[in-house]
């Protein structure tokens, strides 16, 4: 590896980063499942007046919070051929950043659906996920086009 960065004169360091930060978008959704667990769990809570008492957020069965859970990847999964369609027809840095900019718009408003119903968020991450489902294979492209040459043996596949 270091005989290739040297070659390629700080090109590696660069796709490094590049890879870095597509993966910490892609895998985001892991933090979501601790978020779930979390709003879900009953917690002990002393109220201002001295009394304890038992505090739920969402009162969710395993079922739904497996609905919620699994929903995004109802919607990842359709988009992954319409991706790479996309990606070479319209550019993959387009489609990337479009897939990650309205999923982090959507993700703002997880809160709202949340509170509103279970619906309103199962149908917010359906819909986060055919927006994320297209950013996988848009890496591909993107680092076909923009990967140093002697760099190509270093990208994961």
């Amino acid at each position: 590896m270091s005989i290739h960065c040297a070659l390629i004169s700080g090109e590696c360091l660069r796709t490094s980063q590049q890879l870095k930060f597509i993966e910490k978008n892609l895998y985001g959704s892991e933090i979501f499942s601790v978020a779930i667990v979390s709003m879900t769990e009953k917690r002990n809570v002393t109220f201002a007046n001295g009394t304890t008492g038992i505090e739920q957020e969402f009162d969710w069965s395993s079922t739904q919070k497996g609905l919620v859970l699994s929903s995004f990847f109802y919607g990842y999964i359709t988009t992954q051929l319409i991706g790479g369609f996309l990606a070479s027809k319209y550019g993959g840095n387009v489609i990337f950043g479009i897939g990650i900019g309205v999923t982090a718009l959507l993700t703002l408003f997880t809160p709202l659906a949340a509170k509103w119903s279970i619906y309103a968020l199962v149908a917010v991450r359906i819909i986060e996920g055919v927006f994320e489902g297209m950013t996988f294979p848009c890496c591909y492209h993107i680092w076909s086009k923009w990967a140093p040459p002697l760099g190509m043996n270093l990208i994961p596949k």
